[in-house]
């Protein structure tokens, strides 16, 4: 690093004021291999216990990047001195749970898994209507304690999605044995515990979904065609407390159009244990927060030797984003933002892997939402890279209607949500996903690098355009 500076050194001393804030791309120099293992190794450690939000080891986590906003020297908001936006949540478990069905009564886990943020004050009897074999368009808002009874296929998700936007609240879903048994782990202790975190103030979501064997559901009502005379009920009471939990935030000021402002984003939460096993987190999401220190890193050092950019860049660690965007929601709705003029966000989420599509070249990246909102975030992205890096730019998931709903999953939607064009960085679905085998020894540094590489000179795009 010290040869590195003094040869900007050097070159810096003969270029003018205009062209300085005018260039800085040299400076993508600075994204170090050795960087990025340290940041990724340190997030992705025991000790950090898996970052879960509102936990210790999330906090830990949140400290860790605040030091590095620090030793980069970024500059902290009056209100944020020590670059920690602190606010509650609450946290929900459940006190007791129970489900009955035909008078008898089911075992978690077992006979069901539960998802979901239900709350009831008793044992609630509730009307099974079966919408295996209807139009969903015919079906009317619900009214009272309708559970809907579906099959299980792709685009389930949608389905309920669709269901809950009509007013129902309540699913059994019916799968079949064999996938039922492969519910992977996240899921399962998810049930199991029925926990959750909202925020403190607002209207609670009251929603779940049963996933059952098809095969055990047969036995239970003994007609798996039919629901005519089936007696259900539930009743689940919950403990609530308050957490506390932190983004992270620093910036870079600009000169020219310093009010204006891109933001940077990668969320540093992630599931905590689970089961008795450390989910690290690796690929989700230390290496985007690796990826936005090192770019960080780089930014600051081009401005310090007089390659300030025009426009304000803030970077910021998300918490909560594993339970729903909740960092992002809180940011994008805090006073904060509000006195910002926003003009793009990019957000990285999960690029340190390789998918399976792509084992023979590593060298691409799924971009989303770069031309949904903006034209001239779409040109400029895809000119840093022709320019630049030659990534292969893939927008399979660059759709707000695809099945697996990737755009609406990370914390870009937040300032989508707010009329801010983004850009989600994606390196693709992996098997290690929301494992605990999501490990730092699993990350392809060569296919971060490249990746960090592209966002950078993007960034100085938008920065200086």
């Amino acid at each position: 690093m010290r040869v590195f500076l003094m040869i900007f050194l050097v070159q810096w001393s003969s270029l003018s004021h205009a062209q300085k804030l005018a260039d800085g791309h040299q400076f993508v120099e600075a994204i170090d291999s050795t960087d990025l293992q340290f940041i990724v190794s340190a997030l992705a450690s025991e000790k950090m216990a898996g970052r879960k939000s509102g936990e210790p080891g999330q906090r830990l986590a949140a400290q860790f990047v605040a030091r590095q906003f620090g030793q980069l020297g970024l500059a902290a908001f009056d209100e944020y001195k020590d670059y920690m936006q602190t606010f509650n949540l609450v946290k929900s478990v459940p006190d007791y749970h129970q489900v009955i069905v035909n008078d008898i009564t089911l075992e978690r886990d077992k006979d069901y898994v539960f998802l979901g943020e239900l709350n009831s004050a008793e044992q609630l009897e509730i009307d099974l209507l079966d919408i295996r074999k209807r139009d969903l368009e015919t079906l009317v808002p619900a009214i009272g304690n309708e559970i809907l009874l579906l099959t299980d296929h792709t685009d389930i998700h949608l389905t309920i999605e669709k269901l809950r936007k009509n007013g129902f609240t309540m699913f059994v879903v019916l799968m079949e044995s064999e996938k039922y048994k492969g519910l992977n782990t996240h899921q399962k202790i998810s049930g199991e515990r029925g926990e959750y975190l909202r925020f403190e103030f607002g209207v609670r979501r009251e929603f779940g979904i049963f996933y059952m064997d098809e095969n055990r559901w047969s036995e239970l009502i003994g007609d798996k065609a039919s629901c005519e005379n089936v007696r259900a009920s539930f009743e689940i009471k919950r403990k609530e407390d308050l957490v506390q939990t932190e983004n992270v935030l620093g910036y870079v000021q600009g000169e020219g159009l310093e009010n204006e402002w891109i933001v940077i984003s990668a969320h540093y939460d992630h599931l905590g244990i689970e089961d008795g096993e450390i989910m690290y987190g690796a690929d989700d999401n230390a290496s985007g927060v690796a990826a936005m220190l090192e770019i960080a890193q780089a930014i600051r050092l081009a401005s310090n030797l007089g390659y300030r950019p025009r426009r304000s860049v803030l970077f910021i660690a998300f918490t909560g984003e594993e339970q729903g965007l909740l960092g992002s929601a809180y940011f994008v709705n805090s006073g904060i933002f509000s006195e910002l003029n926003v003009k793009y966000e990019l957000n990285i989420d999960m690029i340190g892997r390789v998918s399976p599509e792509y084992e023979d070249d590593e060298n691409y990246v799924y971009l989303i939402g770069s031309d949904q909102m903006s034209p001239e975030l779409h040109e400029s992205s895809e000119y840093a890279n022709t320019t630049f890096t030659q990534l292969t730019l893939d927008y399979t998931y660059n759709d707000v209607a695809h099945p697996l709903q990737i755009y609406q999953r990370s914390d870009q939607w937040s300032f989508v949500e707010k009329g801010v064009p983004s850009i989600f960085y994606f390196g693709g679905v992996h098997d290690e996903y929301h494992k605990t085998t999501d490990t730092s020894d699993q990350i392809n540094y060569r296919a971060l690098i490249g990746r960090c590489k592209l966002i950078y000179h993007t960034t100085l795009i938008l920065l200086n355009q």
